[in-house]
């Protein structure tokens, strides 16, 4: 009887187990973190097409990454503080950096002293009408420099740190962007019917996978669980 008690209270810190860990899964696929140990600043665009595209339509926007200090380091090729670079469609602008002023891949941010560097990202381009929705978040961005412990006289970046608007840390920067034109003109097919087309995907299924191994995940753990009791039931009956 005591082995048996025993064995139902293992079952169910088994469950429970599997029970915490989903919520950890589900939880962790929504939660934005400091970007510690991260030496690249990435600023990225997504751009979203619906409908047809008229006459002059773009895709591309103008960003700008601006000095909060006029001493503070920057790329090459800015001017007056301030770095203006282009994204079009999905596309993304890398900013690497550098605490000991060894080479790295441009544009890049080189660091002489220890601190914390502030600047600001923000978009230049307004949207060119009423098809086109454009987010125009403000991000403060802070760059932590230290002196490194493990050599003298040199310097480290220790970690980025991105804050918008509303005080959210994303690990990344990513501007949302759409064009809603015209529906398109149904083609008909050699049959005469009118071709419905494709739905065009949108959102992100991320959600629905997880979901869908946590479910998995927990009926696999049920059914070896009952299938257990299911066989020291049959033994208890037979003894």
């Amino acid at each position: 009887m005591i082995h048996k008690m025993q064995r139902m209270h293992i079952d169910h810190i088994a469950i429970l187990a599997v029970l915490i860990l989903s919520m950890v899964m589900l939880c962790s696929a929504h939660t934005y973190a400091d970007t510690s140990g991260n030496v690249t600043l990435s600023v990225g665009q997504s751009f979203n097409v619906m409908g047809t595209t008229e006459d002059g339509f773009t895709n591309s926007r103008e960003y700008q990454l601006s000095a909060n200090d006029a001493s503070n380091p920057m790329p090459g090729g800015a001017s007056g503080g301030a770095y203006t670079f282009t994204l079009s469609g999905d596309q993304e602008h890398v900013f690497t950096t550098s605490g000991d002023g060894g080479a790295v891949s441009e544009p890049a941010l080189y660091f002489s002293h220890a601190g914390v560097y502030e600047y600001t990202v923000k978009p230049l381009t307004q949207a060119p009408s009423d098809k086109y929705t454009y987010e125009d978040t403000t991000y403060t961005v802070r760059i932590y420099v230290k002196n490194n412990p493990l050599e003298a006289g040199d310097l480290i970046v220790e970690k980025i740190v991105c804050e918008n608007n509303q005080g959210e840390k994303p690990d990344y920067i990513r501007y949302h962007c759409s064009y809603k034109g015209e529906a398109p003109v149904p083609e008909e097919d050699e049959g005469g019917d009118p071709d419905k087309g494709t739905a065009t995907k949108t959102g992100d299924t991320s959600n629905i996978v997880m979901w869908a191994v946590t479910f998995a995940l927990v009926a696999a753990m049920l059914m070896i669980l009952l299938f257990r009791r299911h066989r020291e039931n049959k033994m208890n009956k037979s003894e």
